[in-house]
């Protein structure tokens, strides 16, 4: 790739789009050469870099992915493992629970999970559902829905919120392995 279609394709889809364009047209020797540093120049956080160089919404090249990382992440049986830990304290059956969703419900709980204003429209008996639910119910659904584990710092609405509460389940299951084995 030169320079030129480089700085094109920058303009018109913003960088990580550039980067993983230019990534595809190297050989595997440069690709695996580059190491991290290729990894993060294709998938790194779009808020640190200027707003003309972030992503287009809704662009169809977002979703380019010459690595497969996005597919190895959003797969239903990456979230099964990445919960897994978590599924023996749940009061449901999540998995089973995500795939019996239609769409339309699946994507209004998405929303009212992340968003309190989506939240106020839900009707009286999916606001029981919420209320219901534990803390190792919310991390594994914020896991199931996100397909990432929540982080501290994390940039996702209610992530921190979450990594406290995986923070607090980990620890208690530990500390039941330890009375456990007394």
């Amino acid at each position: 790739m030169d320079a030129q279609e480089y700085k094109r394709i920058l303009a018109e889809h913003g960088r990580r789009v550039a980067n993983r364009v230019a990534f595809a047209s190297l050989s595997k020797e440069e690709q695996a050469a580059g190491g991290l540093d290729n990894f993060y120049a294709c998938y790194g956080a779009e808020d640190g870099l200027p707003e003309h160089e972030r992503k287009r919404p809704g662009n169809p090249a977002n979703v380019f992915d010459p690595t497969g990382w996005n597919d190895l992440y959003h797969s239903h049986r990456t979230r099964l493992m990445m919960a897994d830990s978590l599924l023996d304290q749940t009061s449901r059956d999540w998995p089973l629970w995500c795939v019996q969703q239609t769409p339309e419900t699946f994507s209004a709980l998405f929303e009212a999970y992340h968003d309190d204003e989506a939240y106020q429209k839900l009707d009286d008996e999916d606001k029981e559902f919420f209320a219901s639910m534990t803390p190792a119910d919310r991390v594994c659904l914020f896991i199931f829905m996100n397909g990432v584990f929540p982080s501290p710092g994390g940039r996702i609405p209610y992530e921190s919120q979450a990594a406290e509460m995986y923070a607090s389940l980990l620890g208690s299951k530990g500390n039941n392995q330890e009375s456990e084995e007394s």
